[in-house]
C-alpha cells in the first residue's frame, strides 16, 4: 500500500480550526515554523551524515510536533518514520525517510505561503 496517496499534505481546515481561526496566530505559526525548518533539516543533515543518531532523533521528533499542530499529515508521517529509524539507527532507513520528508516539505511550503498569505489579508 502507497501511504504517499492516503495521507493529505496539508488541511489547511483543520489547522485554522487547532489556531480558533485566528488569522493573526495562523500567521505566526506558519512563520515560525517556516523560520525553524530549513536549520532543522541542515541538522537532520549533518546529524546523518555524522551518524549521530540521536541528535537525527531528537531534531525529527520535533519537527514531527510541529508537522502535527500543522495538520500536515504526510511529513508529519515521514518525520515519524525518519525518527523510528533513527532510534533503530538504521541509516538506508534514515536516508529514505529524510528523503520523503524533504520532498514533502517541498510541497507543503507553498500551501503554507499561501494560506499565511491569504490570512494576512
Amino acid at each position: 500500500m502507497d501511504t504517499r496517496t492516503n495521507l493529505p499534505v496539508f488541511e489547511p481546515e483543520k489547522f485554522m480550526e487547532q489556531v480558533a481561526n485566528d488569522r493573526e496566530l495562523s500567521v505566526e505559526i506558519i512563520d515560525l515554523f517556516l523560520s525553524e525548518e530549513p536549520s532543522q533539516i541542515a541538522e537532520m543533515q549533518r546529524a546523518l551524515a555524522a551518524r549521530d543518531y540521536n541528535s537525527l532523533y531528537v531534531t525529527a521528533h520535533t519537527i514531527k510536533g510541529s508537522l502535527g499542530s500543522l495538520h500536515a499529515a504526510l511529513a508529519r508521517f515521514h518525520a515519524e518514520a525518519l525518527e523510528s529509524a533513527a532510534k533503530k539507527q538504521d541509516e538506508p532507513g534514515c536516508e529514505r525517510s529524510l528523503s520523503d520528508l524533504k520532498h514533502d516539505l517541498e510541497t507543503l511550503e507553498p500551501q503554507l505561503l499561501n494560506l499565511r498569505d491569504s490570512n494576512r489579508a
